[in-house]
């Protein structure tokens, strides 16, 4: 009985879910001419779900913990804007399966 008990345990051990916050978008901005991050401002939308990334570091990371099928509009002062769409985003049991994504954007 305890073997089977120590076994039902470590099965359930292994399925565990973590406390973990996972972004479902990590996107790196930089300018073609350069090839060197540039401040952009990244706003994604799925349906009526809009948000703007916050920068952590060198990226813009944001729909944590969120599926979903993404447009995702890149600006940056100098820049020609850029747009993605289509961008999924795919639940992995858990947590979701974070996209990883870097862009160049082209000078005006």
């Amino acid at each position: 009985m305890r073997r089977a008990c120590l076994l039902l345990f470590l099965a359930l051990l292994g399925s565990c879910c973590t406390l973990e916050l996972r972004w479902g978008l990590s996107i790196g901005v930089t300018g073609s001419d350069t090839g060197q991050p540039i401040p952009a401002m990244v706003v994604i939308r799925d349906g009526d779900y809009v948000e703007q990334l916050m920068t952590v570091g060198d990226r813009h990371v944001g729909a944590g913990e969120r599926p979903g099928t993404y447009r995702i509009d890149i600006f940056a002062d100098g820049y020609a804007t850029r747009t993605l769409t289509d961008i999924e985003v795919d639940e992995e049991g858990c947590h979701v399966e974070p996209r990883v994504i870097d862009v160049a954007l082209s000078p005006l």
